[in-house]
């Protein structure tokens, strides 16, 4: 099999997209592939039969991957007795490890919590491999209850993390014994420790994250400003880090002659063996160390061994040892970008300066890896190419090389790191400024949405054929298959506007109000309420139900662009996003009633979008791209914010719908009066659910068939009133509730449409 190695790593990608999906025809497309291959006798007999056979076994090793494993009690606490798995990582708020339930074979993302009932000191006897007899109450990972929403339950599932329990207290935890690698982990904890205490904050983050795979230090104003352009690959420890500190410590140890080749080399792949887990062992170092690994012993052996051969070698064992490897982000960019680099090893070296070939590396990155970007994050930056061509050369020239020189210094001249380190932070704030500089004036990102399954096979084979013809130095060929790319780049993008489908989505945004309506083909996009958060004082305002809601679900329906925000009422769990959302979208008009007092922070940033604010109240229509709303409420101002919320009624998808705000009972009664005939088929339940509206009087006159509460789980003031439940059941009215379904979701079609939850 030398030299088609690559064919059985394609074979089992083959067999985890089918299990993955569900769709079985990339198997058939595979095998024609083959076929075609054969025919032209570009491959052997053996090498098809190979790859049928991995195929297979794919199939039937990963088809029984499960989704979760419910053979604990999560409602009574348990002692658990079985051993440490992972590394005990530490931190100044919490002490994680990972342990597995011998009984039930489950593994248990353990967390204790420092300073809780006053104490703040370490789980001293938890060490890795350590058998344990762990006290608690085991509880299911949270699941994601909006679409687009990052999904912990399943990013737990994919690492075989099946349950997580909260210790109380040390005296939980009971250990005795550690394996071999507790040393190394301890080994790892101890640098940390220790270049934290030498080290000032910020040169501390970057030297942990670049050489000790340490991440947690960093704000999450840099973690998002390098993934919004692309750069989060800088971050975390991948082939370039590996590359780096192997060639530096070869270049050390033989040409300072401190060391033979021979005795470097073999110096070397112990250190090689070791790295991953002193520097956190995400399978991105783990695949360049052990790429690295093999590159020395053929280097050593004279072994002729093609670089596809070898990554395809790597990958099998990757996921023979952890079949769970697959399906994490870093293992699936890491080997992605290290096959389209090597496949295109040609093109980067065609002619051409170093800069050129900086400039190629970045565009063969990023086109290998867009529609996984787009996938899971649903927009990419075509800038970041010219981006990535600054900061991947300065990051390889100089915070890496000098990060290590650093980490010696602090291990052998410790009274020198004052010096060096004001240097980095010098020459590394500026760059870092100039960023961010540049993300306030040109950051355009193009938001497309998710990128469809059906269209990953054609867009690579496309890409392959576009790389081919560069080689081959085939410009005209090579110029139309680049404008198949960006034509079905456009395609993906335009998606919404080509669908004459629309949605109705109220959000799950626990104890708020946000829903979000998108017109047939993209007509217009309405938002109704945007729920902001606050932090445990209840009072400071906080942009996490936005990031984790709100913006996510936005981007994943490729939504760039609001048509009319309608603000409801003044309390912020109706609008305490809406400045962020003013910050991130574009927004053409602001609706709220006559009575809505802005803030005059919200009143600035109004203006400095220059966004048109509609105030209306009832009688008035409200158009939005052909579509009416019509302002039933307030008519008069009342004694509170509540009862002044602005009540639209509307049609969609053959159904009238109610959204009422926070009003209360006084106003309902008012809305009977004013509109006696008013029925409407869609009730956005009042308040969340509260006894002050939602009357059995009203119930009757309007005749609602179905009940919308979007309400917080297990929320603080008992929403919704068991009295309210029981006059909606009494009325015989279908109830959704977010707090157990999560987001609900109308999609209609012209006048028929049906009801979907996220949550079963």
């Amino acid at each position: 099999m030398k030299g088609y190695w690559h064919l059985l790593m394609l074979a089992m990608v083959v067999a985890i997209l089918a299990t993955s999906f569900d769709i079985i025809y990339f198997c058939f497309i595979y095998l024609i592939w083959l076929y075609i291959l054969f025919r032209k006798k570009r491959i052997k007999l053996l090498h098809v039969v190979a790859s049928m056979l991995f195929i297979l076994i794919g199939l039937l090793y990963f088809s029984n991957v499960s989704n979760s494993i419910n053979n604990l009690d999560v409602t009574q606490p348990h002692s658990y007795f079985g051993k440490i798995t992972s590394e005990i990582s530490n931190t100044s708020a919490k002490t994680t490890f990972t342990f597995q339930d011998t009984k039930s074979d489950n593994n248990i993302l353990i967390t204790f919590f420092k300073g809780t009932n006053g104490v703040d000191n370490k789980l001293t006897s938890a060490k890795t491999g350590a058998t344990c007899v762990i006290n608690g109450k085991v509880e299911m990972p949270p699941q994601s209850k909006n679409p687009g929403q990052f999904d912990y339950h399943n990013y737990l599932i994919k690492q075989n993390i099946n349950y997580q329990l909260s210790i109380e207290k040390p005296e939980d935890v009971l250990c005795t014994g550690e394996s071999p690698l507790h040393s190394i982990y301890q080994l790892r904890e101890n640098t940390l420790a220790r270049t934290e205490k030498t080290l000032n904050s910020f040169t501390n983050q970057w030297l942990q994250a670049l050489l000790l795979g340490e991440t947690n230090n960093f704000s999450g104003e840099i973690k998002e400003l390098f993934q919004r352009w692309n750069l989060s690959h800088l971050l975390a420890i991948s082939g370039l880090h590996v590359g780096l500190l192997v060639s530096c410590c070869y270049f050390l140890f033989v040409k300072a002659q401190l060391l033979t080749r021979e005795k470097a080399r073999f110096l070397l792949l112990i250190f090689l063996l070791i790295y991953p887990l002193l520097s956190g062992g995400a399978p991105s170092v783990w695949r360049a160390s052990m790429m690295t690994f093999l590159g020395f012993i053929i280097l050593t052996r004279n072994i002729k061994l093609p670089l596809t051969d070898i990554i395809s070698v790597v990958f099998l064992t990757f996921i023979i040892f952890n079949k769970m490897y697959v399906y994490q982000l870093g293992f699936q960019f890491s080997f992605i970008v290290t096959i389209a680099i090597l496949l295109s090893k040609r093109i980067i070296t065609l002619d051409g300066s170093k800069a050129l070939s900086l400039l190629k590396i970045s565009f063969i990155s990023l086109m290998s890896l867009l529609p996984f970007q787009i996938y899971n994050f649903f927009f990419f930056n075509p800038l970041s190419i010219v981006i990535n061509l600054f900061f991947v050369p300065y990051f390889t020239l100089f915070v890496i090389p000098y990060m290590l020189l650093l980490m010696v210094i602090i291990l052998v001249f410790p009274f020198l790191s004052p010096t060096f380190e004001y240097v980095f932070e010098v020459i590394h704030r500026t760059v870092l400024s100039i960023l961010e500089t540049l993300d306030s004036v040109v950051y355009f990102p193009w938001i497309t949405g998710r990128f469809p399954l059906q269209i990953f096979i054609p867009y690579y084979v496309i890409l392959f054929i576009f790389m081919g013809y560069l080689i081959k130095k085939k410009s005209k060929q090579a110029f139309t298959y680049g404008c198949l790319l960006v034509v079905l780049l456009l395609f993906v993008s335009i998606q919404p506007y080509l669908n004459p489908k629309g949605t109705v989505t109220m959000l799950d945004v626990g104890q708020g109000d946000s829903t979000v309506i998108e017109l047939p083909y993209r007509r217009g996009v309405i938002i109704i309420d945007a729920a902001g958060s606050v932090e445990n004082d209840f009072q400071t305002p906080s942009d996490k139900i936005y990031n984790q809601v709100i913006k996510p679900y936005l981007y994943s329906r490729g939504i760039s662009t609001i048509d009319a925000l309608v603000f409801s009422h003044e309390d912020h769990d109706h609008i305490g996003s809406a400045s962020f959302l003013l910050d991130d979208f574009k927004v053409k008009q602001i609706i709220s009633s006559e009575y809505f007092v802005f803030s005059n922070d919200l009143t600035q940033k109004i203006s400095s979008n220059n966004i048109e604010i509609l105030k209306m109240k009832s009688g008035n229509k409200l158009t939005v791209s052909d579509h009416v709303f019509h302002v039933v409420s307030p008519d008069k101002v009342y004694g509170s914010t509540n009862a002044n919320s602005l009540v639209l009624l509307t049609e969609l998808g053959g159904l009238t719908w109610l959204y009422t705000g926070d009003i209360d009972n006084e106003v309902e009664k008012s809305l009977i009066d004013l509109y006696p005939n008013m029925k409407f088929d869609i009730l956005k339940v009042a308040h969340h659910g509260s006894s002050s509206s939602t009357s059995s009087e009203f119930l009757e006159v309007t005749n609602p068939k179905i009940a919308l509460i979007s309400v917080g789980e297990n929320n603080r003031y008992g929403h919704p009133s068991k009295d309210v439940l029981h006059r909606l059941i009494e009325h015989n009215i279908d109830i959704y509730r977010t707090d157990g379904k999560g987001a609900i979701q109308y999609i209609f079609l012209d006048k028929k449409g049906t009801f979907q939850t996220k949550l079963p």
